[in-house]
């Protein structure tokens, strides 16, 4: 027999306690009942049996909350991983695919209170129709020209080689590239139309003899339409609250509220920066090859 290190046990010296001795002192001192030594055989049988039984709903139970823990997790980790794909909600103020040149300028967003109450004249763009107020229009982008995309990031701005690109070369101007306009700046163009167009500036632009004028009811309407597709895709669900007017139930709408707004100064200089703007003397033509559609959109 193998003796195991010198420890006391029960008035023994384990150095005297053979291996079959201290499997059986182990035992015992696991068990709730005290063993007589005295008790018989069958009696020992069946003690050993419930123990054994008893052991093995233990293992049950134990393997079974195991196997829950390890579920839940599993199913934790899951959950965790893919909250955030879940919960992501693709801006409304950007396409599918952002064009590189637009998201290498990494705007920000910013809060902006809004000036909209009804009497307000601070704005220079509510100025009535002057030579003035065109210029702020034009300032802010109402005419800007266009950029042009780089061949190499035509695939991820979302452009086809049936968009127009030039090659380079007289012919084209030495121009380069997806020619693009910035939508914001085509829907401020959109809205300085309906400006001129309204009832109180009409007489003003229409004796000017500007171009969108001469064909209104197609001029116009299109640059109306563009932007109501534009609200109803970015649809604010901004609160306009009210205030009460003196004591006779008149309400006041609180237009003038602060918003999540893209830095447009920045893409503002940005635009300045890199926009083409086409020389009204020439006119540029396709090349041979060139993808053309039959008739205007």
């Amino acid at each position: 027999m193998n003796k195991v290190k010198k420890q006391e046990l029960g008035g023994k010296i384990f150095a005297d306690v053979d291996d079959a001795e201290l499997g059986k002192a182990l035992l015992e001192s696991n068990t709730d009942t005290d063993t007589d030594t005295d008790t018989d055989t069958s009696s020992s049988t069946t003690s050993t049996s419930s123990r054994n039984r008893w052991y093995r709903w233990y293992k049950v139970i134990i393997g079974f909350s195991a196997l829950l823990c390890a579920t839940n997790l599993i199913t934790f980790w899951i959950t965790a991983t893919a909250r955030p794909q879940c919960q992501r909600t693709e801006s409304v103020a950007e396409p599918p695919r952002l064009t590189p040149m637009l998201r290498d300028l990494n705007l920000k967003t910013i809060h902006v209170k809004f000036d909209s109450t009804f009497y307000s004249q601070g704005s220079r763009y509510r100025k009535p129709p002057s030579p003035e107020t065109d210029a702020a229009w034009n300032y802010a982008g109402a005419n800007f020209g266009y950029i042009l995309i780089p061949e190499e990031q035509a695939s991820e701005s979302d452009l086809t080689t049936n968009n127009i690109h030039f090659a380079g070369g007289a012919d084209q101007a030495y121009l380069k590239g997806y020619p693009a306009n910035v939508e914001v700046f085509h829907q401020i163009h959109c809205l300085n139309l309906i400006r001129k167009a309204t009832w109180y500036n009409h007489d003003y632009y229409r004796k000017l003899g500007a171009d969108e004028f001469r064909h209104p009811d197609k001029t116009l309407s299109v640059h109306v339409d563009s932007l109501r597709q534009r609200l109803m895709c970015t649809a604010d669900v901004g609160l306009v609250p009210f205030f009460w007017v003196g004591d006779d139930g008149g309400t006041d709408p609180e237009f003038s509220r602060t918003h999540t707004c893209r830095d447009f100064e920045t893409l503002h200089g940005w635009m300045r920066e890199h926009m083409v703007t086409p020389d009204s003397n020439r006119t540029l033509l396709p090349r041979p090859g060139d993808y053309r559609v039959d008739s205007w959109h």
